[in-house]
């Protein structure tokens, strides 16, 4: 989930395998700034990641299925 207002630019797409710690994307400000950088949570296959590029917290980012 984010933690904070942007703009969402994931590297990852649904069904990509990602290891746990992998970069994954960034949140970047309305100026073009990073913000954050984005890891995976785990090791496994990303099962949605989602479509919006604008990001508040709480919002969902992708989710990753365990191997």
């Amino acid at each position: 989930r984010s933690d904070t207002r942007g703009i969402l630019y994931l590297t990852v797409d649904v069904g990509d395998e990602v290891k746990k710690g992998q970069h994954v994307g960034v949140i970047k400000d309305y100026f073009g700034h990073v913000l954050r950088d984005l890891e995976a949570p785990e090791t496994g296959i990303v099962l949605f990641r989602v479509t919006s590029p604008a990001t508040n917290p709480t919002d969902p980012i992708l989710a990753v299925g365990g191997k």
